[in-house]
C-alpha cells in the first residue's frame, strides 16, 4: 500500500461538530494515538500500513437557557426591550397570560435600556396609600368604600344561601307576598338556637378528661377494614400494610400512651370506619363515631405543640377527613388551616425513599382536601401556591372501577385555587371587567380540558355514559364528587360571566357576539343548576357524606333554580324546572328524615313549594284576564268576581315592614314575558350584583346555618370568629 493510500479521509468540519484526535483505528484498539491530530497519518497507522482516519463527532445541542428566560416578545436581533409586567393586581401569574400565547409588538421607537419589572400591586398597597387622605364628614375614609369580590357558592355576605334584607325586599316586590320572608325568618329562629347555648350557667368551656377509648378488637379490625375499603382509594395518605402492621403489634397500646399523633391518627381512622358500620350521626356529640373522633379532639391542642412528623401530619390529614361531614362542620377550619400549614411547612424537610413518598401522599391528599372545601366555603386557601415543589406521587391503591382518580383531583383543586385568587381575592378587586372576561374565558377552556381528560364511562360530566349507568356503589359516589365538582366551577363561572357581560337594556348597544355570549352563559347557567339537582337522587344520604355534596353544591343549584323560575315564570322549561326544585326538596326532606329531625331539610324543601304556588298565581292570573278579554256574555260572572277577589288578595297580603311598597303595579314593573330567559335575571337573581359587596353589608341570614352546631363541650379554641357569636360568657353577653 502506498502513501497516497494512508491519506486521512477527512471531511470539512461544520458548525456543531468536532473532529476526534485519535484516529478511529487507534480507538478501536484503546491504544494511544501517536500523531499530531488529523489530518495524520499517525505512526502506528503507518507502521501496519492501514488508512488513517479521523472521524467527525457531532455535538449535543445546548439549550438557549436565556432565551427561555427572556420575555416572549424580546427580540435579539432587533435588541428590542421586553415589555414591562401588567401592573394590574393578579395573585396567581399563571392566569396573566395564557401558554402560548404572546402579546403583541407595540410600534413605538424601542427604548435603549431595558425598564426595570414592576412588582404586582395588590388592594393592600392601595390602602396604604390611601390612609394618608382626608376622611369625609362621616369619619370614613375613601379605602372604606371600595369593594370586595365574593364567590357567592357558601362563602361571604353576597352567596346564594345568604338572605339579606336587600334581597328579601327584592324577593316580596316580586313574589307579591311575604312567603320567603316569613320562611327565612323561621330558618333564622333555627340557625340561633343551634348555635347559642340555651342554659348559659350549665355550660362548660372546656371538656375535663378524655372519653373511654375502649374498642374491642373485632370492632376495629372493622372499622379499619372499611376504612381502607371505601375511603382510603379515593385519597390513599396512608401505607395501609405499615398501619395495620402497627396495630397488630403487641406492643401497640403502649404506643397509644405515649404518642399523641397515633392516637390522633388511629381514633380518627376508626371514626370514619365506624361512619361506614352505621356507627355515625348527622349530629355532632352523639354516636360511635363522635366518641371515637373525640379522643382525637382531646389531643389536638398537644399536637399543635409537637414538633414536625409524618405522623402528625397523618393524623391532622385524618381528622380533616373527618371534619368533611356535617357533624364536623364545627371544627373543620381549625383543624384544617392546621393540617395545610403543616403539609406546607414540611416541604422544607429531606425525606427519602418510603418517608418522601408518604409525605407526598398526606401533602396531596391534604391539598385536595383545603382546596376544595376553601373553595366551596368561600374563604382563602392556607396553601401558598407558588411555594409548592412537592412531586406527585404514585397512587396505585387510589383506583375505583379500574379508574385512579387522584391526579385528576389534584389537577381540579388546582383549578380552583386559581379561580379564587385570580377572580374573587380581594388583590384582584377593581380591575376592569375585560380582565375578569378574559380569564373566565381561560379557566373554562382549562376546565373544559379537565373534563374531557375523565373516561367517558360515567365519570365525565356530559359525557356520552351517564353517571346514572354506574352500578358499582364506590364508584358511583365518586362520578358523583367529580360531576359536582365541576358543574360547581362551571355554574360560579357562569354566573361571574353574566355580571361582567353588558346587558342590553342599556343605553349602549352591545355587539352581537357579546349578545350571544350571555345567551350561552344564560343556558349555561340554568343546565348547570338542572343537572347538580338531577343527580340528587344518586346522593348518598349518610353521615360520612361530604357536606359540600350532601349540602351546598345541591342548595346553590336550587337557590339559582329558584331565582330563574320566580323572575320568568313562562320559560318552556318552568315544568321541568319545578319537578327539579321538587326533587331538590324531596332531598333535603330526606337528609332529616334520615337525620332523625337534627338537621331541617325540610324548611328548605319549602322554597320549591312557594316556587310552585307563584307560578300557579301567574297562570291563574293570565286566564282571569283571558276570559276578561272574551264577550261579556261568556264571562259575565268572572268579570263581576275579578275586583273583588283582587281586592281580597291584596287586602290579605301582608306588607314588609323594611319600607313601604306598592305592590299593585308590580307586575306593570316586572313584566312577564315567554320566551328565552331574559338579561334581566342576572340583576335579579345577584340582587344588585355579585361583583361587590360592601364591607358594611347588612346583616341577614344564611341557610347554611342550618347545617352548624355550637357544642358547648367542645373547647372554644375550635370556633372561629367573635366570642358573641357563640354566646360563650357566663352573663351571655358580648365582650367589652
Amino acid at each position: 500500500m502506498s502513501m497516497a493510500d494512508t491519506t486521512p479521509a477527512h471531511s470539512p468540519v461544520g458548525a456543531g461538530s468536532r473532529t476526534h484526535k485519535s484516529c478511529d483505528a487507534c480507538k478501536s484498539r484503546k491504544v494511544r494515538c501517536p500523531s499530531t491530530g488529523p489530518p495524520g497519518p499517525c505512526a502506528n497507522c503507518t507502521r501496519r500500513k492501514q488508512q488513517c482516519r479521523f472521524s467527525v463527532k457531532k455535538l449535543a445541542h445546548r439549550r438557549n437557557v436565556a432565551g427561555q428566560l427572556l420575555p416572549t416578545n424580546y427580540s435579539p436581533s432587533s435588541q428590542r426591550a421586553p415589555s414591562p409586567p401588567d401592573a394590574t393586581a393578579v395573585l396567581d401569574l399563571s392566569t396573566s397570560i395564557s401558554d402560548g400565547q404572546i402579546k403583541p409588538e407595540a410600534t413605538e421607537t424601542p427604548s435603549p435600556k431595558s425598564p426595570s419589572h414592576r412588582i404586582h400591586e395588590l388592594y393592600v398597597d392601595r390602602i396604604l396609600a390611601r390612609a394618608q387622605e382626608p376622611k369625609d364628614s362621616d369619619g370614613k375614609a375613601q379605602e372604606d368604600a371600595m369593594f370586595v369580590p365574593s364567590n357567592s357558592i357558601l362563602g361571604g355576605p353576597n352567596n346564594l344561601t345568604f338572605f339579606s334584607d336587600s334581597r328579601l325586599l327584592s324577593l316580596s316586590k316580586r313574589l307579591r307576598n311575604r312567603k320567603v320572608n316569613e320562611l327565612v325568618g323561621r330558618i333564622s329562629a333555627v340557625v340561633n338556637g343551634r348555635l347559642r347555648r340555651a342554659d348559659p350557667a350549665t355550660t362548660t368551656t372546656r371538656k375535663t378528661g378524655q372519653p373511654g377509648t375502649v374498642v374491642y378488637r373485632g370492632s376495629a379490625n372493622l372499622y379499619i377494614r372499611l376504612y381502607f375499603e371505601r375511603v382510603h382509594p379515593t385519597l390513599p395518605f396512608l401505607d395501609r400494610a405499615s398501619f395495620e402492621s402497627t396495630v397488630a403489634n403487641p406492643n401497640f397500646p403502649s404506643l397509644l400512651e405515649h404518642s399523641k399523633p397515633w392516637t390522633c391518627l388511629y381514633h380518627a381512622v376508626l371514626a370514619i370506619g365506624s361512619q361506614h358500620a352505621d356507627g355515625g350521626t348527622f349530629e355532632p356529640g352523639k354516636g360511635e363515631s363522635w366518641r371515637l373522633f373525640s379522643v382525637s379532639l382531646g389531643s389536638f391542642s398537644d399536637l399543635l405543640l409537637l414538633p414536625d412528623s409524618l405522623t402528625t401530619l397523618q393524623a391532622l390529614t385524618a381528622m380533616s377527613l373527618y371534619a368533611l361531614c356535617l357533624c364536623g362542620l364545627s371544627v373543620e377550619p381549625v383543624i384544617m388551616s392546621e393540617a395545610a400549614r403543616r403539609a406546607q411547612m414540611m416541604s422544607s424537610h429531606n425525606f427519602t425513599g418510603s418517608a418522601a413518598s408518604a409525605y407526598q401522599k398526606a401533602f396531596w391528599s391534604m391539598y385536595i382536601i383545603e382546596k376544595v372545601t376553601s373553595f366551596h366555603i368561600g374563604r382563602s386557601s392556607s396553601f401558598v401556591d407558588c411555594d409548592i415543589s412537592c412531586p406527585i406521587p404514585v397512587t396505585p391503591d387510589a383506583t375505583i372501577a379500574g379508574f385512579n382518580s387522584f391526579l385528576h383531583l389534584v389537577r381540579l383543586s388546582r383549578l380552583l385555587s386559581r379561580a379564587y385568587t385570580s377572580l374573587f381575592s380581594v388583590g384582584v378587586s377593581g380591575n376592569s371587567s375585560s380582565y375578569y372576561l378574559d380569564v373566565i374565558d381561560q379557566l373554562n377552556v382549562e376546565l373544559e380540558a379537565w373534563r374531557t381528560s375523565l373516561p367517558d364511562n360515567g365519570f365525565r360530566p356530559g359525557g356520552t355514559v351517564r353517571a346514572q349507568a354506574i352500578l358499582e356503589p364506590m364508584a358511583r359516589s365518586l362520578a358523583v364528587v367529580l360531576h359536582y365538582l365541576y358543574y360547581s366551577l362551571l355554574l360560579t363561572l357562569s354566573r361571574t360571566m353574566l355580571v361582567y357581560l353588558p346587558t342590553s337594556d342599556g343605553p349602549v348597544a352591545v355587539a352581537p357576539e357579546l349578545a350571544a355570549k350571555r345567551s350561552s352563559n344564560l343556558k349555561t347557567t340554568l343546565d348547570g343548576s338542572r343537572f347538580i339537582l338531577e343527580l340528587t337522587s344518586m346522593i348518598e344520604v349518610e353521615p360520612y357524606t361530604n357536606t359540600w355534596v350532601i349540602a351546598g353544591i345541591p342548595i346553590t343549584a336550587l337557590f339559582v333554580l329558584f331565582d330563574i323560575v320566580i323572575h320568568d315564570p313562562q320559560l318552556p322549561d318552568t315544568a321541568s324546572n319545578l319537578a327539579l326544585l321538587d326533587m331538590a326538596a324531596g332531598h333535603f326532606s330526606r337528609i332529616e328524615f334520615v337525620s332523625g329531625g337534627a338537621v331541617p331539610g325540610s324548611l328548605i324543601a319549602e322554597f320549591a313549594k312557594i316556587a310552585r304556588d307563584y307560578v300557579n298565581e301567574i297562570q291563574h292570573s293570565e286566564q282571569r284576564t283571558t276570559d276578561a278579554a272574551k264577550p261579556p256574555t261568556a264571562v259575565s260572572t268572572t268579570a263581576a268576581q275579578e275586583p273583588a277577589f283582587e281586592l281580597q288578595d291584596s287586602q290579605q297580603a301582608p306588607q314588609p315592614d323594611a319600607m313601604q311598597m306598592d305592590l299593585s303595579d308590580t307586575m306593570a314593573r316586572h313584566p312577564v314575558m315567554p320566551g328565552p330567559l331574559q338579561s334581566g335575571f342576572v340583576d335579579f337573581s345577584f340582587y344588585n350584583g355579585m361583583d361587590q359587596v360592601s364591607p358594611g353589608a347588612p346583616m341577614g341570614t344564611n341557610v347554611m346555618g342550618l347545617f352548624s352546631y355550637f357544642l358547648p363541650d367542645l373547647d372554644p379554641m375550635f370556633y372561629q370568629g367573635l366570642t358573641q357569636d357563640y354566646d360563650m360568657l357566663p352573663s351571655g353577653g358580648p365582650v367589652n
